[in-house]
């Protein structure tokens, strides 16, 4: 399969991205997609060999950008709420700006056979398990409140990742000021000193 520019591929991957999302995985004809690139349907299994590989580049993108949001985060030498509350920042931001990628992670896993959901499940609980270790050792440390992790970990999760269904780029906060809610919102419930919640908000504030 010959190579294309990578901007090319880039084009490719973002109209399919929208399409999917849009209408779903399976309602989408690879003539949809030719025909938001205005190229002919032929030409584009000169670039990918089918929508089965296409779905799961775009899956792999997905959650492999939220991955390298957060490891860097996780990597720190910070406390586990300063960590955690620049992970949430960080996703949330992702998240909306990316919201068809988002979109296709969230949505289309059922569409993937389950013999090729190896790499992205690696990638997935990767990235789960950076945010499980940040939330164990706030709990560990007394930082934070003692709750279930797994489900403390969901919970944060599904209201972050929910953001690429209402967000709106037109609207009137901005993907940074959302993440900021959320921080307010899940360290409210997880601090054990609530002083610290208002620390790490005002800190934010004199960043921005």
């Amino acid at each position: 399969m010959s190579e294309i520019p990578r901007t090319r591929r880039d084009e490719l991957l973002q109209a399919a991205a929208h399409l999917f999302a849009r209408k779903g995985y399976h309602a989408t004809s690879m003539q949809d997609i030719a025909e938001a690139l205005d190229i002919l349907r032929g030409s584009l299994y000169h670039h990918i060999e089918s929508k089965e590989a296409l779905l799961l580049e775009l899956m792999e993108r997905g959650v492999r950008g939220l991955l390298e949001e957060v490891l860097p985060v996780a990597e720190q030498d910070w406390p586990p709420e300063q960590k955690l509350a620049e992970i949430i920042r960080r996703t949330t931001v992702a998240i909306a700006e990316h919201a068809d990628f988002m979109a296709v992670f969230l949505h289309e896993m059922k569409s993937v056979p389950p013999e090729r959901r190896g790499p992205i499940d690696e990638l997935r609980l990767q990235y789960e398990g950076l945010i499980r270790q940040v939330l164990e050792e706030g709990m560990q440390t007394g930082v934070f409140r003692r709750l279930d992790t797994q489900i403390t970990l969901f919970g944060l999760l599904g209201m972050v990742s929910w953001t690429y269904r209402w967000y709106n780029p037109q609207g009137r906060l901005t993907p940074q000021q959302i993440g900021d809610i959320f921080v307010d919102m899940l360290l409210g419930g997880l601090l054990t000193n609530p002083e610290e919640r208002t620390r790490l908000l005002a800190s934010r504030e004199h960043e921005a």
